[in-house]
């Protein structure tokens, strides 16, 4: 029985290890370009407020990364020389306003990207 018990509690181990292993290697990769996502909705952000923009209740805008770079709300397109397009789609529900970024490079797109 003792040894039925430090069987089980080995493999938990090494299950709770592999998985941990395998979630740090998925952030180590993609962990940047979820940054560029987030910081193309905070451009997004300062775009609609720097135009003084007020969207009706549902109503969604697509801003492209190309207008966030050309008003300077965002310095790069790209990830360690990996060239990404992309947009964000702001849409106003009845808590505020909800941003989401989309990003296509050549070794990482956003879910949904071109669905939108």
């Amino acid at each position: 029985m003792k040894k039925m018990i430090i069987v089980w509690i080995g493999f938990m181990t090494v299950m709770l290890g592999s998985l941990l292993y395998i979630g740090y290697q998925i952030q180590k990769v993609d962990g940047p370009y979820m940054a560029l996502e987030k910081n193309l909705e905070e451009a997004a952000y300062g775009y609609l407020q720097s135009r003084g923009l007020e969207l009706s209740l549902n109503e969604k805008v697509r801003i492209n990364l190309d207008t966030l770079v050309d008003n300077k709300l965002i310095k790069t397109t790209s990830v360690d020389d990996d060239p990404c397009e992309g947009y964000v789609i702001a849409q106003k529900k009845i808590s505020g306003v909800d941003y989401n970024a989309y990003i296509n490079c050549e070794n990482y797109s956003s879910d949904n990207y071109g669905k939108n």
